[in-house]
């Protein structure tokens, strides 16, 4: 059937298993927007880290997220 994704983008079913139970063309079509739209947030939230990031002397943990710097209850530096 040729590549997963062809040359205008367009999503091209491929025969599986699964986990062996029947699934409509209309959920499956339903299922990979979801993984698509959560693909594309994830790479947001990936380049919001790196814009963001700024090395800290901070001492403790502190969690780099695309919002900045921040302690792990979510409380500002």
């Amino acid at each position: 059937m040729g590549e997963a994704v062809d040359e205008e983008g367009m999503v091209r079913a491929h025969e599986c298993e699964g986990l062996g139970r029947d699934i409509s063309r209309a959920d499956a079509e339903e299922l990979a927007a979801a993984l698509k739209e959560r693909a594309v947030r994830e790479l947001q939230e990936a380049i919001g880290v790196r814009e963001n990031y700024e090395p800290t002397a901070v001492k403790g943990v502190v969690v780099h997220d695309s919002e900045g710097q921040k302690r792990p209850d979510g409380s500002e530096l």
